[in-house]
């Protein structure tokens, strides 16, 4: 509930669409030009910060693809146990845990669920859209030596990235991605933005579990002033027990 608070005071309005794919929309009007969207502001510059931001992404990036690799060496085996806290437009906060299987294609794994409310179905890896080329760019590149652009473009969508390590307890690797989308004249305006904590040591989760999403949270625009937020908790291997 705090992280969502604390976004939720932060932020104006967020459209539905982002690099992660949700069950439904539900978004009825026209969402206005964000500008700025609080603590999830774009990088000052273009590229990724030498050093310090690129060893972060570095760091994401090779737990991503090892996740990504155990979870293609052995398709449909592993499923995860969640928990969901959603908060909608008249600001009711439900919360629920639930299963998800993990399944899919090399190149795409997704989470499969009996829920019935909006979840995640993408499983992020060091190939999904939003860090696809960053990924590629800094696990190509271990002298630093060279600019890494923090943005790239799919079709009609537009990502720019941010990596840092989590002031908290127990420090965590973490992205966030503002997506913008492409309309009728040509330009990209943001729609929204994620922020995700990735496991990248051992002692976290535990070895098996390197790359797993401990927790990634949405922010989706009910109107101009009103948003709505979901943010999902990974909090043990049901096929691990």
């Amino acid at each position: 509930m705090k992280t969502s608070l604390i976004f939720l005071t932060l932020i104006s309005t967020l459209a539905l669409t982002s690099c992660g794919k949700l069950r439904s929309t539900r978004l009825g009007s026209k969402v206005p030009d964000l500008g700025n969207i609080g603590a999830l502001t774009e990088p000052p510059r273009n590229f990724l910060e030498k050093n310090t931001e690129i060893d972060v992404a570095r760091k994401i990036c090779q737990s991503l693809k090892s996740k990504r690799d155990s979870l293609e060496a052995a398709p449909g085996v592993e499923s995860y146990y969640f928990a969901s806290e959603q908060t909608n437009c008249q600001k009711v906060t439900t919360n629920r845990n639930f299963i998800a299987n993990i399944s899919g294609a090399a190149g795409y794994l997704e989470y499969t669920s009996n829920e019935t409310t909006e979840l995640f179905t993408d499983v992020i890896t060091d190939l999904s859209p939003a860090i696809k080329m960053i990924c590629e760019s800094v696990l190509s590149d271990a002298s630093n030596n060279r600019d890494i652009p923090n943005y790239s473009r799919v079709q009609e969508k537009s990502y720019t990235a941010k990596f840092y390590i989590s002031k908290t307890d127990i420090p965590y690797y973490t992205m966030e991605i503002i997506t913008r989308l492409k309309d009728a004249k040509g330009s990209y305006n943001i729609s929204n933005g994620q922020l995700i904590t990735i496991a990248t040591e051992a002692s976290q989760l535990g070895a098996k579990f390197i790359g797993v999403e401990k927790e990634r949270s949405m922010f989706i625009a009910c109107n101009a002033n009103e948003v709505k937020t979901m943010k999902e908790t990974w909090l043990k291997s049901v096929t691990s027990l």
